[in-house]
């Protein structure tokens, strides 16, 4: 953010006071749009507006000061430009008759450039201000309506300490809303880490564009409710200094859906093949199989070991099945291989790895299927395994793939731990994306999907009650039956991670984080898409 800052500065000629002032009243409105929907208004309302009125009373303007008058307000302000953006909250804040105190982490004297200024400007105001504030100035008492976190801003590496942890330790015992200037206060802004203290904010305005920190755990959690403040950088010096990197919205997933005519038959919805299963592991053939049906698939086969065959036909109704030759340990065999090359002909996607096993006939019979494969196709769990086995073959993926491995399915298929991947795994994901030309779609939270031109784009949907089997299977055969009918590879991850995410929420809101199941998910892949007038 101190690159962005000076680019936009030195580079560009915008005064630094005004970015601070712009990024100061975007907080404001949140603190208003925070302090309205906690305690209405603090004044009579005129006459012919009413509590109710479904409109958020902030954007019918009605008067700031009609909303902050007489409410006490605290603000922890620390001694860079973070603190700064505090202490020009405080006097607007002040301005609209809120009763405000800061506590300044260090002498006002201390302050350098657009902070100081702000500093002054309180002073001339009159604003109570601790300066180098101790312990017994951190207690939020009952008469607080309001904290506001400005202590530390994005720039922040390890862990809070001394005093400054001992100010966020007060902070998340505060009796009322907490917001975040940027990003909470121990929160590392490049990887969302938190070694230490960290504010649980209700509410994070933060400036110009999203931080990693905002999005990877457990800042994600931290950060509650988070708004992109505008503050008139332009678009290509925010790309320069941040990554390509949005966060997926409901319009994003309309302007993406394939759309039905009237006369449109089966054959014109999507021809999906899905490879998967073996002995052990029927459930995640049938439950990819399954979500295609329900993702809009208008033909879903399933490609079987030919011993698990009459399990199949019981378990599902909608999607066929084809007895393939198998191993000794019940999983496709090379001689399927030629077989499936024949009837992949009449499909246009595929879905290939749900449970597919590790045995070393049928994770060579996956290369070869891989390597020839001239369609659209996701390749997932096992087949992502069968890759990792022989790297070279990564070089072979089919021209319209999505790669689905979570964090462990990643490291292997690069050849690092875990942690090192969780540690990049933007970077990463946008690297081997690229390189490989093909989209990956790396599952976690949040789980994100990285385009070969360059893109990562963040789902915000999900909950850990999807920390399941079956529930990556089930992802597979989403993403199959968007990719049959005709999304491109990015447009499908897009849509399919944010539908399979939410009808995780459905289902955890219904059942439970600990009770839902992936069939349960299943179940609400209709529902979430019939919100989408699909």
């Amino acid at each position: 953010m101190a690159k962005l800052d000076r680019a936009v500065i030195e580079g560009l000629g915008i005064p630094g006071m005004v970015l601070m002032e712009t990024a100061a009243r975007g907080v404001f409105r949140t603190a208003l749009e925070i302090l309205q929907s906690e305690y209405g208004t603090a004044v009579p309302l005129p006459l012919g507006l009413s509590q109710d009125n479904e409109n958020n009373l902030v954007d019918i303007d009605l008067p700031a000061r009609m909303i902050a008058e007489g409410r006490v307000i605290k603000i922890f302000c620390g001694s860079g430009n973070n603190g700064g953006d505090g202490m020009a909250v405080a006097r607007m804040l002040d301005s609209v008759g809120a009763q405000v105190d800061v506590v300044l982490m260090c002498r006002g004297e201390e302050l350098k450039g657009d902070a100081r200024a702000n500093y002054e400007l309180a002073v001339k105001l009159g604003i109570t201000i601790f300066e180098k504030a101790q312990a017994e100035d951190f207690f939020v008492s009952d008469e607080y309506d309001l904290v506001i976190d400005a202590l530390l801003g994005t720039g922040m590496k390890g862990a809070a300490r001394g005093l400054i942890a001992e100010a966020i330790e007060e902070i998340n015992n505060a009796p009322c809303p907490v917001v975040s200037i940027d990003i909470p206060s121990g929160v590392e802004g490049s990887t969302g880490k938190a070694e230490g203290s960290a504010v649980e904010a209700q509410a994070t305005p933060t400036m110009a564009g999203l931080k990693r920190g905002l999005v990877f755990s457990p800042g994600r959690e931290l950060a509650g409710d988070v708004s992109i403040v505008d503050i008139g950088t332009p678009r290509q010096v925010v790309e320069e200094f941040s990554p390509r990197l949005w966060r997926i919205e409901p319009d994003d997933i309309i302007e993406r859906l394939p759309f039905r005519e009237e006369d449109t038959h089966k054959g014109e919805c999507g021809r999906v093949f899905i490879i998967a299963g073996s002995t052990g592991l029927t459930g995640a053939a049938c439950m990819a199989a399954e979500a295609s049906v329900k993702s809009g698939a208008g033909l879903v086969v399933l490609g079987i070991p030919k011993s698990l065959n009459p399990v199949v036909e019981v378990k599902l109704t909608e999607a066929m099945s084809i007895p393939l030759p198998e191993t000794q340990a019940g999983g496709i065999s090379l001689e399927a291989v030629p077989l499936i090359m024949g009837r992949l002909k009449w499909a246009t996607a595929c879905g290939i790895g749900p449970g597919a096993s590790r045995d070393e006939e049928t994770l060579e019979a996956v290369r070869r299927i891989i390597a020839d494969l001239r369609l659209p196709a996701v390749i997932d769990a096992d087949a992502l395994f069968a890759l990792a086995d022989k790297p070279e073959s990564l070089n072979k993926l089919p021209e319209k793939s999505i790669l689905t491995p979570h964090i462990g399915e990643f490291a292997r298929l690069l050849s690092k731990s875990p942690d090192e991947v969780k540690e990049k795994r933007v970077e990463l994901a946008l690297e081997k994306a690229v390189e490989w030309e093909t989209v990956i779609l790396l599952k976690g939270s949040p789980t994100l999907a990285a385009s070969p031109d360059g893109q990562v784009y963040l789902n915000p949907t999900g909950n850990a009650g999807m920390a399941a089997g079956g529930v990556g299977d089930v992802l597979t055969g989403v993403l199959a039956g968007l990719l049959g009918a005709g999304l491109e590879p990015i447009d499908a991850a897009i849509a399919g991670m944010y539908l399979h995410g939410l009808a995780g929420d459905t289902a955890a809101a219904e059942k439970g984080i600990f009770g839902m199941s992936a069939t349960d998910l299943l179940d609400k892949i209709p529902e979430t898409l019939k919100d989408f007038g699909c």
